[in-house]
């Protein structure tokens, strides 16, 4: 599946009018020795398929209306030496900005099938090369399913049946992550100029996916869609992520719980998770 997770972001002026309303009060930055700054963007993208649907492992063919996620304290960091995930437990900074210390809730299925990740908030940030990026889940409070950190909405067709879905998942996590892997480098801030950082959300990690072989790592971890259709009644399920613990069998919950605590990467690069609950 063609994923194209790594578009450029658009021109300073464009992105500005997009989140001008996202670069207020909620924004901090630590004290720098220098007076050379430039503008740091966080973007998020939740693939391609989340906007143009796909088909999971198990052949459910999926369509989202929306893909809620609830997001906080994004904080971006240069290091002298990168920062592993699967090596290292803290970021040692050598700058250290806050671009969000709010709670924000972000649409990944916002917009056209081609659409640019979502920019979420900004900053002027000293210069620098931001190669670590850290982020919360947080519970929304504002959709249908109260005190959920993800909530998925959409439909589910397979061999003529259909399921119509609202889904909500409650698992607080931070990510701490290196620096983004894809097809560009990001993170790179210059004098007077603009640059990004992005969290990428992989949700093949909790459905899997068709196109890629089924004995791969992805489609072995995944939970695909078969088992969240056989709760459904009379082609709805509405579940909160409460009942969803109820009502899996036990090794199809915690293979979810684990799917959805390794949502958060940085392109291609991966995240350490803390605080998983």
């Amino acid at each position: 599946m063609n994923r194209d997770l790594f578009r450029k972001i658009g021109t300073f002026t464009l992105l500005s009018a997009t989140i001008a309303g996202c670069s207020g009060s909620g924004n901090t930055t630590t004290v720098s020795t220098t007076d050379s700054q430039g503008t740091l963007i966080v973007v998020a993208n939740g693939e391609d398929f989340v906007r143009q649907g796909f088909v999971t492992k198990d052949d459910w063919q999926i369509n989202f209306e929306r893909v809620a996620v609830n997001v906080g304290d994004i904080t971006a960091y240069q290091t002298e030496s990168a920062f592993n995930p699967d090596e290292n437990t803290e970021i040692e900074a050598t700058e250290k900005v806050t671009i969000l210390d709010e709670v924000k809730t972000v649409d990944l299925a916002e917009g056209t099938e081609n659409a640019e990740p979502l920019a979420v908030a900004q900053i002027n940030v000293p210069t620098g090369f931001y190669n670590a990026l850290g982020w919360s889940m947080i519970p929304l409070d504002d959709s249908g399913l109260s005190n959920q950190t993800i909530v998925l909405q959409g439909q589910a067709v397979k061999d003529g049946e259909t399921v119509d879905f609202t889904l909500g998942f409650a698992v607080p996590v931070q990510y701490l992550c290196g620096e983004f892997i894809g097809d560009e480098r990001k993170g790179f801030v210059k004098q007077n100029e603009v640059a990004e950082v992005e969290m990428t959300f992989h949700f093949d990690h909790i459905f899997g996916d068709s196109e890629t072989p089924s004995d791969d790592p992805l489609n072995r971890d995944a939970l695909g869609f078969q088992p969240l259709a056989d709760l459904a009644q009379t082609g709805i399920l509405e579940a909160d992520w409460q009942t969803l613990q109820q009502q899996l069998a036990p090794e199809n919950a915690q293979t979810l719980s684990n799917a959805i605590a390794g949502l958060g990467h940085v392109g291609e690069g991966h995240c350490k998770v803390k605080n998983e609950v």
